[in-house]
């Protein structure tokens, strides 16, 4: 949240933490669209969108493998977005 001179409220206050933006839940958080694991949408690149739709994989993973997980995923588009095509 930025105050009228467009600089960042000097307060600590929640709002301007995590920016002033509450989700439709009313929990906070950063600006921007946020996806769940099962909502990714497509990118118009198949090879990405495969290793993306990894991610439905997520929730059935233990939270302590999350890490793992997630680094393999980078692991895979960094593969895929590197290849020669």
């Amino acid at each position: 949240m930025r105050d009228d001179d467009g600089g960042v409220p000097a307060d600590n206050s929640e709002a301007a933490r995590d920016g002033g933006v509450r989700d439709p839940n009313g929990e906070s958080g950063a600006a921007g669209e946020s996806f769940g694991p099962s909502e990714v949408p497509p990118t118009g690149d198949s090879s990405v969108d495969t290793v993306l739709g990894r991610l439905a994989d997520l929730g059935g993973q233990p939270v302590g493998e999350h890490a793992e997980f997630y680094t393999a995923l980078h692991d895979a588009l960094l593969t895929e977005l590197n290849a020669e095509g």
